[in-house]
């Protein structure tokens, strides 16, 4: 079965966390294992050494003070230098036997323990001539049987530091030969790391960088109606390229395919018309509620002709409530027909500062406009008319909100290969339930809306493959975003 590239590069990546993490064991356990030696070392050999050197030079210092107080005349300061000096061997000797471990050092121990009394005994022979008025025999049994003796202990002493010597020559060699087992192993490690890193690579590379850079390049080479390329798109990242081109791709693929059935040039006209047969009861409640108030009056016109002041405010009236359906009615037709576009490349930045001088004062009295256009904002695939009425009726919506008081921003930005407009205002916000149905055909929250308008707004900017997004909240104001294709 043919693994995935997912499937390879997690594996891939486990090995070689696995591998990483067993190197990391391993010199754990080698410095450990290294510190438990050098501590054996130090504590055992290393100290019988010392006590072993120590008991050798406390020898040679009594053999040299015995020799010194023969050449010395028999000056006493030399006995009294011995007398201080004879115990401190002793208790080196007491304490080399405490800490000796190796059977062999024990056992030397134990022979130098025996020979010493011995060395003593003719040290004290050797005074006791010379103070008896022979030196010469003093020096003779000095240079004979003391000095044997001197050397016999002092030889079990070096045999001493010889072993554990030998010892930890044998303790070190071993260490080598386990540090550099280690470094083979630690080398071994490394090369498997090294290619199991250098195969994640290469499957990354097979697998993901170049398909994605052919992509591009395809991408690149093709030019749906109405798409051209930035300038500097071969300077671009793949991934940052591909995104807004992809979904532009995306767009028209999903236009031609709506376009592709029963009755070519369908597209969204079906789905809006099929939206509108949703409301058709909702319109027909609209109107007849409306001819309910012509009705009314013209009853009342009709009945009392003579009375001119309130046949003139019921005329009045009745011409309100006409321009009211005749207007619900341009918004429906205008809803339900196809929406016919003369796409061109247009600034945003020139159209919002179109938009500003337009509206007239009497639509944001009271109000603070505030405009923030991003600088060398590249152009928008858009029908000019189309756009200026959708940004014209978000503003009037906005200022509507705000009831004369407050600040409205219009700024314009580009992001992910899009151009926008934004339309934010400081009112009331929208609770989520009318956020949820603020797109709806013939939904409003005013008294004498048609509920039509940002309906026809959406439809204008989907059938620009651009989208509308609104951002509100009780109390935080509204936030519209309108977002066109570059061209």
């Amino acid at each position: 079965m043919k693994l995935k590239l997912s499937t390879k590069t997690a594996v891939v990546l486990v090995v070689l966390v696995g591998v990483a993490i067993l190197g990391a064991v391993g010199a754990l356990i080698q410095a450990w294992h290294m510190r438990h030696t050098l501590h054996e070392l130090v504590s055992t050999n290393v100290g019988e050494v010392l006590a072993a050197s120590e008991l050798d030079i406390a020898l040679l210092k009594q053999s040299g003070l015995v020799a010194s107080y023969l050449l010395d005349s028999g000056n006493e300061r030399w006995l009294d230098a011995l007398h201080d000096e004879s115990p401190l061997f002793r208790a080196n000797l007491e304490s080399f036997r405490k800490t000796a471990r190796h059977p062999n050092d024990r056992m030397i121990v134990a022979q130098i323990e025996k020979s010493f009394p011995a060395y003593e005994a003719m040290r004290d022979e050797v005074l006791a001539r010379y103070r008896s008025g022979d030196p010469a025999g003093a020096k003779r049994l000095y240079l004979q049987d003391l000095d044997r003796l001197y050397r016999e202990t002092a030889e079990q002493c070096d045999v001493i530091v010889r072993m554990n010597k030998a010892s930890m020559d044998e303790v070190l060699a071993e260490s080598r030969q386990e540090t550099h087992r280690f470094a083979y192993l630690v080398s071994v490690i490394a090369l498997l790391m090294l290619s199991l890193g250098t195969g994640l690579i290469w499957l990354l590379v097979t697998g993901v960088f170049r398909p994605l850079q052919r992509i591009a390049h395809e991408v690149r080479s093709l030019s749906p109606e109405g798409l051209t390329l930035a300038a500097d798109s071969d300077r671009q990242d793949d991934l940052d390229f591909l995104v807004p081109h992809l979904r532009l791709l995306m767009a028209e693929a999903t236009e031609r395919r709506s376009s592709a059935g029963p009755d070519p040039g369908a597209g969204l006209h079906a789905e809006h018309l099929a939206t509108l047969g949703k409301t058709v009861a909702q319109v027909a409640h609209e109107i007849r509620n409306r001819l309910v108030v012509l009705g009314g009056f013209a009853y009342l016109i009709e009945r009392r002709p003579e009375d001119t002041e309130q046949t003139r405010d019921r005329a009045h009236t009745i011409c309100e409530e006409v321009g009211r359906l005749e207007n619900m009615l341009q918004q429906i037709t205008e809803y339900s027909k196809p929406v016919e576009l003369d796409l061109r490349g247009h600034c945003l930045n020139t159209l919002v500062k179109d938009v500003v001088a337009k509206l007239s004062p009497q639509v944001l009295a009271g109000i603070r406009l505030e405009v923030s256009l991003e600088p060398e904002l590249p152009p928008a695939l858009i029908d000019l008319e189309r756009v200026e009425q959708v940004v014209i009726n978000i503003l009037r919506n906005a200022g509507e909100a705000l009831g004369g008081s407050g600040t409205i921003r219009v700024s314009t930005r580009k992001e992910e290969g899009r151009a926008m407009v934004l339309v934010e205002d400081d009112g009331p916000g929208m609770p989520e339930e009318v956020q949820r149905r603020i797109f709806d055909p013939f939904f409003t929250t005013k008294k004498r809306g048609t509920g039509l308008g940002l309906s026809v707004c959406k439809q204008i900017v989907i059938e620009h493959r651009g989208a509308i997004h609104l951002k509100s909240g009780p109390g935080e104001g509204a936030t519209f975003r309108i977002e066109f294709p570059l061209a």
